[in-house]
């Protein structure tokens, strides 16, 4: 009995994890593009799933709800993991910690490489914010103000995501004390590293993510928010199609024609 009691919280913590991941790995964007326009996302803009895409595919409000979806798959699970989970059940509370951490990548990473879709998924932006929300409280409205003022100036949503991915390390690091993580196990020495850690680790595979989107940046063909155009093909959208510049001038004419004119003109 005694072996159970201890054995059933660890067991308890594998399911959560387990069915974390399989939460992240509801695609969101899909199902919406599915019943609200009847097609399926994947062969449509960039052929992502994300919020971004449904945007550009069939407006604001499918976006702002595949948005919205995407961020509660990653704020529910991780408070439920909060509030449910006592650190004093595992003995060492880096234990208690590992377990919140392992939810909560279970969660942006299934959104990234859901099982469901042959692990070809979004770019954990949504739902990474949703994750975050639930740790760092408050505070996520700071990593928010950075994509918006990014978002502002360059209208690029994926710039703009790349810059609230990396200040979220950024801000673990100034505010560690204040979040409701770290609040939770106060006198834990490892609960900053491994948030640290995980915030770290999670902004590099969003950047690495949106390395296409980089790519078109600085060509020149990433589509700026307000200024969105449909491309043709999933192709074209991640390969680019340049447009080829109109021009008043006439066509060339033929040699040959250009030959019996000369003729013609020394004659006279």
């Amino acid at each position: 009995m005694a072996d159970s009691a201890y054995l059933f919280p660890f067991t308890r913590a594998v399911l959560v994890i387990v069915f974390s991941y399989l939460i992240g790995s509801l695609p969101m964007g899909l199902i919406v593009a599915r019943i609200s326009a009847g097609i399926d996302i994947r062969e449509h803009g960039s052929g992502n799933i994300g919020l971004t895409n449904v945007i550009r595919t069939l407006g604001w409000g499918p976006g702002l709800v595949t948005g919205v979806l995407d961020f509660l798959k990653g704020y529910l699970p991780v408070m439920f993991t909060l509030t449910t989970f006592d650190p004093q059940t595992y003995g060492v509370a880096a234990i208690y910690e590992a377990i919140v951490i392992m939810v909560c990548a279970a969660l942006v990473f299934g959104n990234m490489y859901p099982v469901y879709l042959l692990f070809k998924g979004g770019k954990g932006v949504a739902t990474g914010l949703g994750v975050m929300s639930a740790l760092m409280g408050v505070y996520i409205f700071i990593p928010l103000a950075v994509f918006g003022l990014i978002l502002l100036i360059f209208r690029f949503v994926s710039l703009a995501s790349i810059f609230a991915a990396v200040c979220v390390p950024l801000t673990v690091l100034l505010l560690s004390d204040s979040l409701p993580f770290m609040v939770s196990t106060p006198e834990s020495p490892s609960a900053f590293s491994i948030l640290s850690a995980f915030t770290w680790v999670t902004a590099l595979v969003i950047i690495w993510r949106h390395r296409s989107n980089v790519k078109r940046i600085i060509a020149g063909r990433e589509p700026r928010i307000g200024k969105l155009k449909e491309p043709t093909t999933v192709a074209q959208a991640d390969e680019g199609v340049p447009e080829q510049p109109e021009t008043d001038q006439p066509d060339e004419e033929p040699e040959e024609l250009v030959g019996v004119q000369a003729e013609t003109d020394s004659k006279d």
